[in-house]
């Protein structure tokens, strides 16, 4: 699968970088996300919602394709850790 041709840099040690900035997004847009909810703001919220899900399959795919690959794991829970804390 080619995403801004990520595919073919899954030997390279860039990937477990991008999978975790990918996270770090997620979370974020997450926030905000259920924050607009809150607010009553419901298209901004779906439209934060497509992107986030868009960005996670990006980040899941990545991982799925290079399962021999653990900084990609290490990434993602790193990614999901700081967007956590950077959220607060």
């Amino acid at each position: 699968m080619f995403f801004f041709g990520v595919a073919a840099m899954s030997t390279w040690p860039i990937l477990p970088v991008l999978v975790f900035v990918a996270e770090i997004c997620v979370v974020t847009l997450s926030t905000i996300r259920i924050i607009f909810l809150s607010r009553g703001m419901q298209v901004a919220a779906a439209t934060l919602g497509f992107f986030e899900v868009s960005i996670w399959l990006f980040a899941i795919g990545q991982i799925m394709q290079n399962l021999d690959n653990i900084g990609c794991y290490l990434a993602f829970a790193g990614g999901f850790t700081l967007g956590n804390y950077l959220a607060c």
